[in-house]
C-alpha cells in the first residue's frame, strides 16, 4: 500500500513542498513584470490590426471554385498563416453571399478533429464576407489515390490498405459527428478530403449542406435555404438516387452514407467511381430527418 503523507504535520508539509519544488520554475520575473517591459512601448492594443485589410498579408493562392477564392495569408494578430476565403469579385453579392456565409457558419459550427476549423468570419473593407481557416498542409484523398493507381512507390508505401481504413474511419468519424447535429454534407468525395503532411484527416467543402429538422446548428432566417423544386446538386458518382432525381425533401444522412460507400469503394481501387449511379438497386438505411435548410 503507498505510504500516506500527513499534511497537517507541518515538518511533512515543507518537506513535500521542497521536493515538489525542484519540477517547478516560476513564470513572472524577478523584478515584477513592469520591470520586464518597456516603459515607453506601445500598447498592447496597438499591436493588434482593426481591418482586415491590415491584419491579414496575402501571400498566395489556394484554390478557387465556383463562387469563392481561397488565398494563403498570414495573420498578423495571431502570427500564424491562414486560409483566407472570399467571394470572387465576379460572383453576384446578394445571392452569393448568403451561400457564402451559410457554408462559413455550418463548417464553423461543426467543431471537430476531422473536420477542418473555421478561426474568423467577419466583413473587409468593402463590406464583402470572408472567413478563415486552418492552412492544410498535404494533398487531397483523391490525389492521392492518383499516385496510387499510378503505381508509385513511394505512395504505395507511404499509404498501405491498413493506412486507408484509417483515413477512411476518420472521415466516418467526421461524418458521425456532423450527423449527430443535424447536418448532411451532400458532396462526400476524395476530393474534399485533406489528408495533411502529420497525418491529419479533414472533411472540407460543406457548401452543399442540409440542416435537418431538429439539429443543435441554427442559422439565422436569412440563411436558410430555399431549395429549387428539381435542382440537381453534388458529383456525379458519389450522389445516391435521390440526390440524382433533385428529391431535396429526400435528402439525409443516408444520402451522405450512399457517398461514403462510393469513397471507401474508390480508396480500395476495387471500384472506381463512375458517372451516374442507375445500376444501384441496393437497401435504404434508415434517415431519421429530413428538413428545408
Amino acid at each position: 500500500m503507498p505510504e500516506v503523507h500527513d499534511m497537517n504535520n507541518s515538518g511533512s508539509h515543507r518537506e513535500e513542498l521542497t521536493w515538489l519544488s525542484q519540477y517547478y520554475t516560476s513564470s513572472k520575473t524577478s523584478g515584477g513584470s513592469e520591470a520586464a517591459l518597456p516603459a515607453d512601448g506601445p500598447a498592447p492594443a496597438d499591436l493588434f490590426a482593426a481591418t482586415p485589410g491590415e491584419k491579414y498579408d496575402v501571400t498566395g493562392q489556394v484554390g478557387a471554385g465556383g463562387m469563392k477564392l481561397v488565398q494563403r495569408a498570414h495573420d498578423r494578430n495571431a502570427d500564424r498563416d491562414v486560409a483566407l476565403a472570399m467571394l470572387r469579385k465576379d460572383a453576384p453579392r446578394s445571392s452569393q453571399e448568403r451561400r457564402f456565409l451559410r457554408e462559413a457558419r455550418i463548417t464553423a459550427a461543426l467543431e471537430h478533429p476531422n473536420i477542418v476549423p473555421v478561426h474568423e468570419i467577419g466583413l473587409d473593407a468593402g463590406k464583402r464576407p470572408y472567413f478563415t481557416m486552418k492552412l492544410l498542409g498535404g494533398e487531397n484523398l483523391h490525389d492521392i489515390l492518383q499516385h496510387l493507381n499510378a503505381g508509385e512507390s513511394s505512395y504505395l508505401k507511404q499509404y498501405p490498405p491498413s493506412r486507408r481504413l484509417e483515413i477512411f474511419q476518420n472521415v466516418c468519424h467526421a461524418m458521425a459527428f456532423a450527423h449527430s447535429r443535424g447536418v448532411v454534407h451532400l458532396d462526400l468525395k476524395p476530393a474534399n478530403i485533406q489528408v495533411g503532411s502529420f497525418g491529419e484527416v479533414l472533411v472540407l467543402d460543406w457548401g452543399l449542406a442540409k440542416i435537418l429538422d431538429g439539429s443543435t446548428v441554427q442559422l439565422p432566417d436569412l440563411l436558410r435555404e430555399v431549395p429549387v423544386e428539381g435542382a440537381v446538386r453534388g458529383t456525379p458518382g458519389y450522389m445516391a438516387p435521390e440526390q440524382e432525381r433533385g428529391d431535396f425533401p429526400a435528402l439525409d444522412r443516408c444520402t451522405d452514407i450512399f457517398a461514403l460507400g462510393g469513397t471507401e469503394s474508390f480508396g480500395n481501387r476495387q471500384v472506381v467511381a463512375t458517372q451516374g449511379t442507375a445500376g444501384f438497386d441496393g437497401g435504404r438505411c434508415e434517415g431519421n430527418g429530413t428538413g428545408t435548410a
